[in-house]
């Protein structure tokens, strides 16, 4: 089963020490957060266990991508693969009680 953390109140949608725990420990996770008019855009973050990537997201936690981006990534499989990207599967959070 994944580990899921809410909060609606956060700022910027980001628990800061959490997610620098999981990248300095090879943790994957991924981070949606709605947007704040004015203030910042919806977006969903992944961290693969190596690098973490931003996404432009809807408000529903859609990937959304521009023209743009399109033209740089250059072909449909390209495109594909941004998508599956923003798409990772995270493993099961999984706690042995090993020291």
């Amino acid at each position: 089963m994944s580990l899921y953390l809410v909060g609606l109140e956060v700022a910027w949608g980001r628990f800061d020490a959490i997610e620098t725990f999981c990248i300095d420990h090879g943790l994957i996770f991924a981070r949606w957060a709605g947007g704040a008019s004015g203030s910042f855009g919806p977006e969903r973050l992944v961290f693969d266990g190596t690098d973490a990537r931003s996404f432009t997201a809807s408000d529903d936690d859609e990937i959304l991508m521009s023209v743009e981006t399109v033209r740089g990534l250059g072909s449909y499989a390209a495109v594909l693969a941004h998508f599956a990207a923003a798409d990772l599967e995270i493993p099961p959070f999984r706690a042995d009680g090993s020291a």
